[in-house]
């Protein structure tokens, strides 16, 4: 039996390389992301950041396992969203983990 979910969630780890000195450092936090209808991604320009952040907005319902710079927790709000999409390793790691995430569930792995 199929169950009809208007609005399904999911929770994923999400894997950003961070510039850091000549390379980058892995650091992580989870993410909790709504799956959209196809027809709600339609049409989007993965070239202009303005509808990826869009994009990213609509999928996103919450971040976790966030802390500062002194390693103090940090709780999700919208403010903090938007510090993390203002940057490109953020937005091409939590688009990484969402298509990853679908595939790997519409494939059955």
């Amino acid at each position: 039996m199929f169950n009809v979910i208007t609005q399904p969630t999911f929770s994923r780890t999400v894997k950003v390389r961070v510039p850091k000195g000549d390379g980058s450092e892995v650091q992580s936090f989870r993410a909790t992301f709504r799956a959209i209808d196809d027809e709600e991604a339609e049409g989007i320009s993965f070239l202009k950041v303005s509808e990826v952040k869009a994009h990213l907005r609509k999928i996103i319902v919450s971040f976790d396992d966030l802390c500062d710079e002194q390693g103090q927790p940090i709780t999700y709000s919208e403010d903090i969203r938007e510090n993390m999409l203002a940057r490109s390793y953020v937005r091409i790691a939590l688009l990484e983990t969402y298509a990853e995430a679908l595939t790997q569930e519409r494939l059955g792995n």
